[in-house]
């Protein structure tokens, strides 16, 4: 044999001893991380500010899919989950997250926030009838909570389109007892547009900061620069998104989602004008949430008399994300009633001569419960007047809220004193006049001694 054939079948019997002490795989074995609880969490992004209904609660059916790889419904029915039957005669259960509670944990991002809870674990081992693989189909079921779609508050929601297979290993401890060896959780398909990949999750409730399968949690809180998280990754994600519509009758009352307003202050000499029109800018943009590019509805107002205002007859439209201009006068308002909660805007003032512009913003106003969040700046005479601008500080204020939102501009007027006259120079003038009265009168005297020396010298030389 020459030296090749040795080589190569060296290198095959080697290979061959390798693969004969490698621990047998079956299909069905568990991951070697050996995550031992799975729970479901519910992810709910709405646009910022919006508050979220009591009654909204999400379900989810667990659907046993098999024993052991056998399927018949007789052994389905004694899982944990088997004991109801759906619409389609199979065995199922279900499991619901009640997203009507308060101090939900989440986080708010680029103006949505995601909020986030878990169910409670979904498996107890000693339900199982045996030691066994058990096989499960987790989807959420939709429509569990009826959307308002005509009447106020508008709302829309989407239901997550996610489904995910999970294998319970059950091992007997005794007779009477049974434990949970792993739980394998694998995302079949995904929520939808978000992004997310399939493949294997870690379903550990708590996440990898409570002993899940990576990162560190020393702190008990995510490092998400880490790869850690707070919740289980066998996440159903929605979207919530509302809209508290108002009517024409509402504006008459002034109740509108977002106003723009100008108010004239005259000045102490009454020179500032009532009905001279001011020129503003507004860009309006909706959620991330709402698809497309949203035209909303706004109608000039002008009050009248406390919550009384005159409606224009003609709306005037805005597109989402379009800057557009408008002029105001005295006591007028720009008035939306169709902006969703979350909306954002940008708005400014153009410079009037001699008028120094201020205004006053307020977010999620006038209501009970409302976290009202205002913000107040005054420009420079004769100067426009944008936000967010230089005042970024603003930007919190910006949106619009459950409550009700405004940015309200108020223009004084700058005194002018009449030509050849400036107060600021009274002073000044009323010293000079002291002066040339003490002048004059220096001089009548003066003029009034010499007189009389004059008319003494003319008697005595006549004499």
């Amino acid at each position: 044999m020459s030296k090749s054939p040795r080589v190569l079948f060296a290198i095959l019997m080697t290979l061959a001893l390798c693969l004969s002490l490698a621990p047998t795989v079956f299909a069905d074995d568990p991951d070697p991380l050996l995550i031992k609880e799975a729970a479901i969490t519910k992810l709910l992004q709405v646009p910022y500010g919006t508050k979220i209904p009591d009654d909204m609660i999400f379900k989810f059916e667990v659907r046993p899919v098999s024993m052991n790889r056998a399927t018949e419904t007789s052994l389905l029915q004694t899982m944990p989950y088997g004991t109801s039957i759906d619409d389609e005669g199979r065995p199922s259960g279900s499991v619901e997250i009640d997203f009507g509670v308060e101090d939900m944990p989440g986080i708010t991002v680029g103006g949505i926030s995601t909020w986030y809870l878990e169910s409670g674990s979904l498996f107890n081992a000693n339900a199982f009838p045996h030691a066994g693989v058990y096989e499960y189909r987790i989807a959420e079921i939709p429509n569990t909570y009826p959307v308002s779609t005509t009447t106020s508050p508008v709302e829309v929601i989407t239901w997550s389109g996610a489904v995910y297979t999970v294998k319970v290993f059950v091992t007997e401890t005794t007779d009477d007892e049974r434990e949970i060896y792993a739980i394998e959780a694998e995302r079949t398909a995904a929520d939808g547009d978000d992004g997310d990949t399939l493949g294997k999750v870690d379903p550990t409730p708590g996440g990898n900061t409570e002993g899940g399968t990576s990162g560190s949690g020393d702190d008990g809180k995510a490092d998400i620069t880490k790869g850690e998280y707070e919740y289980s990754q066998m996440t159903f994600t929605n979207t919530y998104y509302k809209t508290n519509v108002k009517d024409r009758d509402d504006l008459e009352k002034g109740d509108y989602t977002l106003a723009v307003s100008k108010t004239v202050n005259t000045g102490d000499a009454g020179l500032g004008s009532l009905l001279m029109p001011f020129s503003f800018a507004l860009t309006v943009k909706a959620p991330s949430l709402v698809p497309g590019e949203p035209v909303f509805t706004a109608y000039i107002i002008e009050k009248i008399a406390e919550k009384e205002y005159v409606v224009s007859d003609e709306p005037i439209e805005f597109t989402s994300g379009t800057g557009q201009t408008f002029s105001l006068r005295h006591d007028q308002c720009l008035a939306f009633i169709d902006t969703p909660v979350g909306t954002s805007y940008e708005v400014g003032e153009a410079g009037a001569t001699n008028y120094t512009p201020g205004v006053n913003v307020i977010y999620n106003g006038d209501g009970e419960n409302n976290s009202e969040v205002s913000f107040t700046t005054t420009g420079e005479t004769d100067k426009g007047l944008y936000l967010p601008g230089d005042y970024t500080e603003s930007k919190i204020a910006l949106y619009v809220g459950e409550g009700k939102n405004s940015a309200d501009f108020t223009n004084t007027f700058e005194n002018i004193t009449p030509a050849g006259l400036d107060i600021n120079d009274l002073p000044f003038y009323g010293l000079i006049l002291v002066a040339l009265v003490a002048l004059v009168t220096f001089i009548a005297v003066r003029s009034r001694k010499r007189y009389k020396h004059y008319v003494r010298v003319s008697r005595k030389t006549t004499r």
